[in-house]
């Protein structure tokens, strides 16, 4: 009987291993956001008038460059409906991109951005997200190391809690049984 419930506790050990083991791909696969592997950046250009956007407070000729996360990100800002205004209304927005530009009082600021406020205010409900009236221009795509690295440190804080647990449980059984204490993973009590 006894050595029927070590051969177990052996099986049932070396089971709990194999699946520790088995759970670094399972885990790597569910939780890798496969998708923010490499971040990308973009700028757009009017269809209209091939100028890229420029948004209102930036300097004149620099045009906006945003994420991919903040293009598909509608939950803050709808990025794509606000190009589609800007491409859409070009060149009613310019003069309040210059005099924001131009301005030399933060007073000319404040007058400059509630025009634009003002009239953005006005037209944007008429403004869709679709038909693009633009198109995208890559800037630049890293490699995003921590969408790997960080559910790979996750699993691996489980796997040696887990490796703990069992740890716990061999040593406690072995002393149940064979009256030792013994630490070492691998190493086996001597028969009497």
């Amino acid at each position: 009987m006894n050595i029927m419930l070590n051969r177990f506790f052996k099986l049932i050990y070396v089971f709990a291993l194999i699946a520790i083991a088995i759970s670094l791909p399972i885990c790597l696969f569910l939780e890798v956001d496969f998708s923010r592997i490499f971040d990308t950046d973009y700028k757009a250009k009017c269809l209209s008038n091939n100028k890229y956007v420029v948004l209102q407070g930036s300097a004149l000729d620099e045009a906006y460059i945003f994420s991919k996360t903040t293009l598909n990100d509608s939950k803050f800002s709808d990025t794509k409906k606000d190009l589609n205004f800007y491409c859409k209304y070009y060149d009613k927005i310019q003069p309040h991109i210059i005099a924001y530009a131009k301005s030399k009082t933060t007073a000319d600021q404040v007058k400059a951005n509630i025009a634009f406020f003002t009239f953005k205010d006005s037209v944007l409900p008429v403004v869709s997200s679709s038909p693009k009236l633009y198109k995208l221009e890559v800037v630049d795509r890293e490699f995003n190391y921590y969408a790997i690295v960080i559910p790979f440190i996750l699993w691996l804080e489980g796997a040696l809690l887990a490796f703990i647990i069992l740890q716990i449980l061999r040593i406690s059984y072995l002393y149940i049984v064979f009256g030792k204490i013994i630490w070492h993973p691998l190493k086996h009590p001597k028969k009497k």
